[in-house]
């Protein structure tokens, strides 16, 4: 039976330069983001860009797969492992609690929930949306099921930003839609508030629908940013509004017309992976991090927010892997275990994988 290490990395939240440095700011004009670009300066040690990691086995007695983990969340003093058709709770010591609602066709079972996992912390309570249903799903902590809340029936992915606003994610479900949508804004009642028409789509691609399966939404402590896949800007969530926050350009950025298209030629992507929507994009004071992928590649670049430089992940003796790729999307522990770390899931400012 396979063993399971589940290991957490804190992203450096305080800053390794003088207490007196600041961040750039640049409150005349939005700043640009030079992302999709190349970049020669190389960052691979976990300690650059990390404060400290954390080792946990998980229980072997309740065996999981961890490529069905679609997300993951952290509370102080347990955390959840979210798949398709079941969230299970574990302790720090990597015990197995319990497990959360149960899948089905019954009043109070969902069929297939979608990441991510959100959490009221200030309730102690788990909120699941099923993707399938529309519905969201309020359990406290223990399991105990509360309520559902019906959703719109285009709405398939959401994350809450705040006890009364949830955020619907743009999906590849809706990006033939006439009515397709950048983001939309849902009240705690299940009702869209407000919508921001998508600048990008729909595109008339019949058949190819590759790229990221959900545009990005990610968190830096109380804020909330999002960028649409493919678009030109990043922007901070304001409640139900957005305020341009970086534009994005670079000379490999993919156009319009290759955005849905398999080959995407000698352009970066920004991808998550596959129903891991907290997988692409991760931030702290000092740093942004994004998962960047082409036809030979697939790395992590870095933009260092205090000296306003692009690093990038690097590995020279990474082999291609059979469809002549090189994965060097990850970092190496020079902590403990000089392994490699590749993360696939953030909480609280906390990044994690297996």
């Amino acid at each position: 039976m396979r063993k399971y290490v589940f290991f957490i990395c804190i992203l450096l939240l305080a800053c390794k330069t003088n207490k007196n440095s600041d961040i750039k700011h640049h409150s005349s004009q939005i700043q640009n983001l030079d992302l999709f670009s190349n970049c020669s300066q190389n960052i691979n040690s976990l300690s650059t860009c990390f404060s400290s990691i954390k080792f946990i086995q998980l229980d072997n007695n309740f065996p999981i797969n961890a490529f069905k983990i679609n997300d993951i969340f952290l509370s102080d003093s347990v955390f959840f492992l979210m798949q398709m058709h079941k969230i299970s709770k574990y302790n720090y010591n990597g015990s197995h609690l319990t497990n959360i609602g149960k899948c089905g066709r019954g009043p109070k079972e969902f069929l297939q929930l979608s990441a991510p996992l959100n959490i009221d912390s200030k309730n102690n309570q788990i909120l699941a949306y099923d993707t399938k249903l529309h519905k969201l799903y309020r359990y406290n902590f223990d399991g105990k099921f509360i309520n559902s809340i019906k959703f719109p029936n285009n709405v398939h992915s959401i994350r809450k930003i705040e006890n009364n606003y949830f955020a619907a994610y743009q999906t590849c479900f809706s990006r033939k839609l006439s009515s397709c949508y950048q983001i939309s804004f849902v009240n705690n009642k299940g009702k869209i508030s407000r919508t921001y028409k998508s600048k990008i789509y729909p595109l008339n691609h019949k058949i190819e629908s590759y790229g990221s399966d959900q545009s990005f939404i990610w968190r830096h402590k109380n804020h909330f940013y999002s960028y649409e896949y493919g678009g030109d800007t990043i922007y901070q969530i304001d409640k139900d509004s957005l305020l341009p926050r970086f534009t994005v350009s670079g000379k490999r950025k993919l156009t319009k017309n290759q955005l849905l298209t398999k080959d995407k030629g000698n352009c970066l992507d920004l991808l998550n992976f596959i129903l891991k929507p907290n997988s692409a994009v991760f931030e702290s004071d000092q740093y942004l991090l994004f998962r960047l992928s082409s036809k030979k590649e697939c790395f992590f670049k870095i933009y260092n927010k205090i000296n306003d430089k692009w690093y990038r992940t690097f590995h020279q003796h990474v082999k291609e892997n059979r469809r002549g790729k090189k994965l060097m999307d990850f970092f190496i522990d020079d902590f403990y275990t000089q392994l490699k770390c590749k993360f696939e899931y953030e909480s609280k400012g906390k990044l994690v994988g297996f």
